[in-house]
């Protein structure tokens, strides 16, 4: 077996599979797994890939400004993660810790163990993918098997009751979904109400994603895009048909968001391989210091890098004024809202 030959399939699968995650997803998907990419920093002591919980909490202060919250699904915001690092082991820590923060940024706090089962058997998925196991049965008998063992709660008790009961109630409707192709020979998606369970069920089944009910959540469709990728490439790269890049491109917003895109997957790999070295973010910023930048000024900043203002304009909605600052930056552009209080 040639290593280096299987090295660079597996970079490529990486790659191409990351790249596929933002396809025609919403700005606020995409500026999720941006920051979950940029966060990520590898540890040379330990050879492990960690993220910089201090860059994240600045990153999401920012957020809060350029882009709304939903309720889709936030799968996405942890892939990064998972495929920058070896193994599960060696993040499973991390997991806990960007749940919990993701969970209580987004005000649903209860859904962090949830969050953190689904990270598990995405991890699982993604790497039976990556070796080129394409059995859909196979990976969710995996599943079901593994997460019996998985623990992550056990040193707080009241985390882990309440871990506990998520992972029964996953194990159920997982054993569920198995039964529904092993007994009862159903060939349609049993819907399991577990989102990447499902998901992974409509990458291999006939029935098209757009019949899925969650299929306009653009957290799903991230995960579905990605899956989807691996699976297309694992038949391209054996049998050398067609070079389907151009694919993983459609609909993007511009050639500068592609080539920023494709560079932040280079990226995501030269952290996984521990070749670049980043420090511990230590700076302090606040998105309120853009108010005193002029139009058309350049400057950088600790989070978004290089900036330009483009645009600024006071407008009313809703009942409210705000001020509108429009940033253009290499990773896209943002549209920066503050709220006029009215103090009179």
């Amino acid at each position: 077996m040639n290593l280096d030959k299987e090295s660079y399939k597996i970079d490529e699968k990486l790659k191409k599979a990351y790249i596929n995650s933002f396809n025609k997803v919403s700005d606020e998907i995409y500026y999720l797994i941006i920051i979950a990419t940029k966060i990520l920093r590898y540890d040379f002591e330990k050879r492990t890939v960690e993220a910089d919980i201090d860059r994240l909490y600045d990153e999401f202060v920012y957020f809060k400004y350029y882009s709304e919250m939903s309720k889709d699904y936030l799968l996405n915001f942890f892939m990064p993660l998972i495929l920058a690092s070896r193994n599960f082991e060696g993040y499973e820590s991390t997991v806990k810790d960007l749940s919990e923060k993701l969970c209580k940024f987004y005000g649903f706090e209860s859904k962090k163990y949830e969050y953190t089962i689904d990270v598990f058997c995405y991890d699982i998925i993604i790497r039976n993918l990556l070796i080129g196991n394409k059995d859909m049965l196979d990976i969710l008998n995996k599943i079901k098997d593994e997460i019996i063992d998985f623990n992550p709660y056990k040193e707080s008790k009241i985390d882990n009751v309440k871990f506990q009961m998520a992972k029964i109630k996953y194990i159920e409707l997982i054993h569920k979904c198995i039964d529904s192709y092993e007994i009862e020979e159903n060939y349609g998606v049993y819907e399991s109400s577990i989102e990447i369970i499902d998901i992974l069920q409509y990458v291999f089944n006939e029935d098209s994603f757009a019949t899925y009910s969650k299929k306009d959540d653009s957290g799903c469709k991230s995960v579905y895009n990605l899956l989807s990728a691996f699976v297309k490439d694992l038949e391209i790269i054996d049998n050398s048909k067609e070079n389907l890049e151009e694919v993983y491109y459609i609909n993007m917003k511009s050639n500068i968001y592609k080539d920023f895109i494709k560079a932040m997957a280079n990226h995501l790999l030269r952290v996984r391989y521990g070749k670049v070295s980043i420090g511990k973010y230590n700076l302090k910023s606040s998105p309120k210091d853009f108010l005193k930048r002029e139009l058309g000024e350049v400057f950088s900043d600790p989070i978004l890098s290089m900036v330009k203002v483009q645009s600024r304009e006071v407008v009313d909605e809703n009942s409210e004024r705000k001020i509108v600052l429009k940033l253009s930056t290499k990773t896209g552009e943002y549209k920066f809202e503050y709220k006029i209080i009215d103090n009179s």
